[in-house]
Parts: structure tokens; sequence; C-alpha cells
């Protein structure tokens, strides 16, 4: 039996994508080379003329740009890892899987101090490409089961109604509001627009 995770403002308050990526263009001066292009994409994105796996590969396309992505991936984490949230760390377990939109290479340094699985988007730390796609939503759900095939969910968090198949299959689903875990029932019918809403990169 397993506890699933999501990260995005879950166990983590805000969108680790998104504070990564702001984070390459306050600090390396190669980012800002490849800032039109990621302006252009979301613009298609927002006008649906852009899938949302093509964006968040030109999004990542700023790893090119960076001479060691690497030792960026753990600079950033040196100043964001106290936004993992306390509640989280209080319960954690070492067999945890925690699934999320955000890229495998980014999150794998806090997972693994943490310890547990981690199922993320599979994005080269190198060259930004996609393999596959991105981590949401059913997505979730398929990527859970090639890792875990015969895996009892008993609880699963999340922050939006987006992982509304993942929370399904939980035996004691809990939506995050406010920073907080609380159970689905309770929540879910009066969920805000944001929470129903919520999209991440």
């Amino acid at each position: 039996m397993i506890d699933v995770f999501d990260f995005d403002h879950t166990i983590y308050d805000g969108d680790a994508s998104r504070d990564f990526l702001l984070y390459c263009l306050r600090t390396q001066p190669g980012a800002w080379r490849e800032l039109p292009r990621q302006v252009w994409a979301a613009g298609l994105f927002t006008v649906g003329l852009l899938s949302r796996d093509r964006f968040k590969e030109r999004s990542f396309a700023v790893l090119k740009r960076l001479p060691d992505p690497a030792a960026v991936v753990g600079e950033f984490w040196a100043q964001h890892r106290h936004k993992v949230a306390k509640w989280y760390l209080a319960q954690h377990k070492a067999h945890d899987v925690i699934i999320s939109a955000s890229p495998e290479f980014l999150l794998a340094p806090v997972v693994t101090e943490l310890g547990g699985v981690l199922i993320g988007t599979r994005i080269d730390p190198v060259t930004g490409s996609l393999a596959g796609h991105n981590c949401r939503g059913e997505e979730k759900v398929r990527r859970l089961r090639a890792v875990e095939p015969d895996a009892v969910v008993d609880r699963a968090y999340s922050d939006s109604l987006t992982d509304l198949p993942i929370l399904l299959l939980a035996k004691q689903p809990f939506l995050v509001r406010n920073g907080m875990p609380a159970p689905f029932d309770t929540v879910a019918s009066s969920a805000d627009p944001q929470t129903r809403r919520r999209s991440r990169v």
C-alpha cells in the first residue's frame, strides 16, 4: 500500500518549474537569450496553437544555455528547499510516491534527499527535450501503473482537480487548500476556481 503526492502547490509552496525558470533568468546570463522564444511559445499555448507538451519543451530549452545545468539545479534547491511543506516532512515515509508535472531532473535532488519514488515529466537535463508526455491528469495514472502496477493507493494528495484521476485511485484522497491537506469530500464541492482551473507548465 502506498501514499501518492503531487509536488507543486501540494508538498511544495509554489510551482517548482516556474520557480526554476525564473531562477535561471535571475542568475544565468545566457538564459535571457531563450526568453523571446519562451514568451512566443507562451502566447501560442495560450491561444491553443501549441500543445502543452511542446510548450513544456520550449520552456526548458533554456537548459541548453546553462554552462552546468546540474550545478544550477543544486544551487536552486539550496535556496528553495525551505519551500517543502512542513506538514509533509512530518508524515513523510521512505516509500512515498511523488508524482509531478515538473521534470524529474529538477525534483530528483530533493526527492533523493527525502527518500521516495519519483515520477515526473521526462525532460533531458541538458537539451530540454521532452520524452513522452507531460505528467499530468490521466498521464499520472499511466505512469504510476507502469512503475507500481499492483500497488494499492491508500492516500493521495493534490491541490488541483486536474489530478482527479489519481485522487480517485486512493482510498483516502486529500485536496490541499491554503497550504494544508483536507479530506477530498469536505472541500471538492466548494473548490475555488483557481483550484479547479490551475494548470502547470
